[in-house]
């Protein structure tokens, strides 16, 4: 049992439960999931597996369905948002009647487990690089270009203990604002905000 069947109460666990500390099924249950429910272990095919079905059933004969299905994205690694559209296009997990909602997760836990970030801008600059490059150069990252086109939303998933925290009263830019200090959800919302706007205006007019 993998731990993520709904319960007496008829709910889904809580989306973590790739974690030890919340998993209900402990570290057995951890080391299925992770082999079968990440798209980073072997080309993530036994998760294609499972996703494609459940995509591509709005483009059944006589669906009148439409679906947002999420995926999380974290920005830690400059080439994360290669490997996401390589596994999305490889495994064809593609359907007229699907958006991706991009979901970026803004949570303390997991700035730690990642060193490629030296400051708050390496983050943004994994975020929105990619989608620049391939928004400006369709031709050379096809695969990138073609999610992109079926990218409906980016949804940050913030810290629910941090969420009040203020805004520094001396401003700091993304470059000037080091990796170990995560900085308030709305600042990081803004620069979130302040970067998609642009990229939105510049797709929009090409």
């Amino acid at each position: 049992r993998l731990g993520v069947q709904p319960g007496p109460q008829r709910l889904f666990h809580r989306f973590d439960i790739f974690s030890k500390e919340y998993s209900r099924g402990g570290a057995g249950s951890v080391a299925l999931l992770e082999q079968f429910l990440r798209r980073s272990d072997g080309n993530g095919r036994w998760f294609a597996d499972l996703v494609r079905p459940q995509v591509q059933a709005v483009d059944q004969p006589g669906s009148t369905l439409a679906t947002e299905y999420r995926i999380p994205l974290f920005g830690f690694d400059p080439d994360e948002w290669f490997s996401l559209a390589t596994w999305v296009d490889t495994n064809n997990i593609h359907a007229t009647n699907n958006r991706w909602i991009i979901q970026i997760v803004h949570r303390t836990e997991l700035r730690n487990l990642y060193d490629h970030c030296k400051t708050q801008q390496d983050q943004l600059n994994a975020l929105f690089l990619p989608m620049w490059m391939a928004s400006v150069h369709p031709e050379k990252y096809p695969q990138l270009a073609k999610m992109l086109q079926c990218t409906a939303a980016l949804n940050v998933i913030c810290d629910e203990s941090t969420r009040g925290q203020d805004l520094p009263k001396k401003h700091r830019p993304p470059s000037e604002w080091p990796w170990s200090e995560k900085p308030p959800d709305l600042y990081f919302n803004y620069y979130v905000w302040a970067n998609l706007s642009t990229l939105n205006a510049y797709r929009h007019s090409v």
